[in-house]
């Protein structure tokens, strides 16, 4: 997730890639302390759901070329990664699901659920995603969102067995 209105160090331009996304991302921030209550208050279980906002991380300097380094050290202690792709493919999200994916090919179980308005959809996806399935030999199938409304249910649809996989629940047996 990339901050809103930051300098590219690369060509000096001021860059607000992925801010056509930031109200989804509140959403998500909210959907996501809501199942951290429920699972906490109301189910008693022993998981804690926290995100990151690069919105309230304090600002810092990094050295030129590492604009993702914080980013990307979140991604690594992440249990799930979530994306929104708008529009625009930022660079530090497509930075962080490559890394996501290779945390995956070195064994490790790390559930990535990527949202995309199918409305938005660029060849720029499309040849990201071909990128993925050919550096990795996973396809990302994204999940389609046109509302804010929508965006919201399924985010709660996509993380609550996640989060209930990780707790140990395993959901009886259907006969």
């Amino acid at each position: 997730m990339r901050p809103v209105g930051r300098s590219d160090a690369t060509s000096g331009s001021y860059d607000r890639r992925g801010s056509e996304v930031d109200d989804l991302r509140t959403i998500g921030f909210s959907v996501l302390d809501r199942l951290d209550e429920m699972f906490l208050y109301d189910m008693n279980l022993g998981v804690t759901i926290r995100h990151w906002n690069y919105r309230t991380d304090p600002p810092r300097v990094v050295p030129a070329g590492d604009l993702a380094l914080r980013s990307l050290t979140i991604v690594e202690r992440s249990h799930v990664l979530v994306a929104i792709f708008g529009r625009e493919l930022p660079s530090i999200t497509q930075q962080e699901i490559i890394r996501a994916f290779e945390r995956r090919r070195d064994g490790e179980t790390l559930p990535i659920i990527v949202f995309l308005d199918p409305t938005k959809k660029t060849v720029e996806h499309d040849r990201f995603f071909s990128r993925i399935k050919a550096d990795f030999g996973e396809e990302i199938s994204y999940t389609p969102y046109q509302t804010p409304l929508d965006f919201q249910s399924l985010l709660f649809k996509a993380v609550i067995p996640i989060m209930l996989k990780l707790v140990g629940f395993r959901p009886p047996r259907l006969r």
